[in-house]
């Protein structure tokens, strides 16, 4: 205070400030204390990722590499011819030592006889065979991705008719090919066979190597469904309807889905049965001495067709003989261009063949063909 008793202003500005800055820290603490006691806010959640889009059903997958190409694979097996040739019993399965050699390369695998009409010593000098790989086959060969493999063999041994057989055949599934790829692969093969030992091979032959079923079912992104009993129509239709008429087409009646005999299924994301036809040398094209049809049916010889499909309504087919009309070139020309098959088999193969398209494009030849012996469900 000054002498006159008047306050002095710059005490009191001083104090009012002081005043001022306690208040302000006062308020900041109980601001902190506040916001101590409330909760937490909650971090906010990160938006889902958003699933990819699915693409659907993928397409085949590349074939094993034995089957990616056409041309013939020229083979040696050595192994005890006798002992292989005289395992004619079907209800065992015994595994013979062999050699199999290809390009300079070679592996040791296993034989096993197959079959049954073909296996039987009256019927055949060489029995079909299994070749089983025990150890993987060398990285980069044509059996790379192969652990067993069907060997169709020639039969007859110096008998040419029974090579033209097998050719024959042979065409039969690369003509399947051309109307699905939902079929066994073939890849054509020149096999010498050398007894154990022998310094010189004592037969020398056309084969087939067909597509294992793992194999099919891998390209085609299937499993292997291997279940008697199952009807025709319990099958994936499309696919049953192109297997009737197939093997009408090319005359053949021995096959069975229910008995899965010659047909193989497979199932698609474990709903879808697909059936699989094999095994064409009873048919009327290939022509083999041996070949008869079953006797329950009404023909006397396998050049004369049958069809032995469901009874399905009218125009039901018309898609599927569509198919083999659009293919009609295709086919024509695989067998016309074939220099190993005979000429006279070519010629008869054709006109039997113009045979059945002549009946489709026919209202009452495809009525007789398709309607008249068709089974019922």
């Amino acid at each position: 205070m000054r002498a006159d008793g008047r306050t002095d202003g710059r005490a009191h500005g001083s104090r009012r400030r002081m005043v001022g800055l306690v208040a302000g820290l006062v308020a900041l603490a109980a601001a902190g204390a506040l916001a101590a006691q409330a909760p937490k806010a909650e971090k906010a959640e990160k938006a889902p990722k958003a699933e990819k889009a699915d693409s659907g059903p993928k397409g085949p997958k590349k074939p094993a590499p034995l089957f990616r190409s056409d041309s013939v694979l020229a083979l040696e097996l050595e192994f005890d011819l006798k002992t292989v040739y005289g395992d004619r019993d079907s209800t065992k399965k015994i595994q013979h030592p062999a050699t199999l050699r290809w390009g300079g390369e070679q592996a040791a695998v296993t034989l096993e006889t197959r079959g049954h009409f073909r296996r039987q010593f009256r019927n055949c000098d060489v029995p079909p065979l299994r070749v089983r790989f025990p150890e993987k086959p060398p990285k980069g060969s044509p059996f790379e991705d192969a652990k067993s493999l069907k060997l169709v063999t020639h039969c007859k041994r110096n008998d040419a008719t029974y090579g033209q057989i097998t050719l024959s055949e042979h065409a039969l599934y690369r003509t399947y090919n051309l109307l699905t790829e939902r079929s066994y692969l073939s890849r054509l093969v020149w096999v010498r066979y050398r007894n154990r030992g022998a310094p010189a091979p004592a037969d020398s032959a056309w084969g087939l190597l067909l597509e294992a079923d793992g194999m099919l079912a891998e390209r085609l992104r299937w499993k292997e469904f291997d279940q008697q009993g199952v009807r025709n129509d319990e099958t994936v239709q499309e696919d049953q309807q192109r297997v009737d008429v197939w093997n009408y087409f090319i005359a053949n009646s021995d096959w069975s889905v229910p008995g899965l005999h010659n047909i193989t299924l497979f199932s698609e994301q474990d709903t879808l049965i697909h059936a699989v036809p094999y095994d064409f040398d009873f048919s009327g094209v290939t022509e083999a001495p041996y070949a008869r049809p079953p006797s329950q049916l009404p023909i006397r010889s396998v050049r004369e067709r049958f069809y032995r499909g469901y009874c399905r309504p009218t125009g039901a087919l018309d898609a599927t003989l569509a198919l083999y009309r659009e293919k009609r070139g295709a086919i024509e020309a695989l067998w016309r261009d074939d220099p190993r098959l005979d000429a006279k088999r070519k010629q008869r193969t054709l006109e039997f063949l113009g045979e059945f398209w002549k009946a489709i494009d026919d209202p009452k030849g495809r009525k007789k063909a398709f309607e008249e012996t068709c089974r019922k469900p």
